[in-house]
Parts: structure tokens; sequence; C-alpha cells
């Protein structure tokens, strides 16, 4: 569409521009300067619209950029809370194993102590009969 309204515009204003042949009135000379100047004015509208529709993909690609960015953003910052729980999860199993051993050597004594307190009774109620 630019590109034949330019070709028409050319046309126009290089029939307007050369010279003249004696049978080109008056009247045909303001009408080919007339389509000469329509041509030009549908040419630079379908510009100007041609180059309103490129700031707005302009404007579009510069929102999904930014878009990307933030996506990106987000996702480092994701990495980051995944690996910071990681390091904890890490740490409270480490605590857990810890407490396990700890409950696992007070239940060892704890059995040992009743087995230290039954003889205690036992030796208790021998020593009572005798």
């Amino acid at each position: 569409d630019v590109a034949a309204a330019a070709a028409a515009a050319a046309a126009a204003s290089a029939a307007v521009a050369s010279p003249a042949p004696a049978e080109v009135s008056a009247s045909e000379a303001a009408a080919l300067t007339e389509a000469a100047e329509a041509a030009a004015a549908d040419a630079l509208a379908e510009l100007q619209k041609k180059d309103e529709e490129l700031q707005e993909l302009q404007s579009r690609l510069a929102a999904s950029e930014q878009s990307r960015q933030s996506a990106e953003a987000e996702i480092a910052s994701s990495a980051a809370v995944a690996a910071a729980a990681t390091t904890a999860l890490h740490k409270a199993e480490e605590q857990l194993r810890v407490a396990e051993s700890e409950a696992s050597k007070a239940q060892e004594e704890l059995s040992t102590t009743k087995a230290e307190l039954s003889t205690a009774k036992v030796e208790l109620g021998t020593s009572r009969k005798a």
C-alpha cells in the first residue's frame, strides 16, 4: 500500500515537474498535481499508521523483556530460597539424628537404672529377711 502510493505520488510529481507538452491544459496539470498531493497524503498517513504500529510493537517488546527479567529474578530468588530451605532441612536432619542418639543413650541409662533398682529391691528384701 505504502509502496504503491509512493510510486503513484512519484509518477504524478514527475509528470507535473517535467515540461508539459503543449496539449496538456492547466486543468489537467492541476488535476495531476491534486492527484499527486492526494497520493502523497495517503502515503504519509499510511507511514504514520505504520510508525504507530511499530511504536506499539516496541512498547510490547519492552514490556515482554521486563516480564522476562522479572521472571528470571523470581526464578533466582526461588532458587536461593530452595537452597536455604535445603540447608535448613539438612541441619534439622542432623539435629534429629543427634536427638535420636541421645534418646537412645537415655533409654539405655533408664534400663540400666531400672535393673539396678530391681537388684537393690531384691537385695533389700533379702537383707530384711535375714
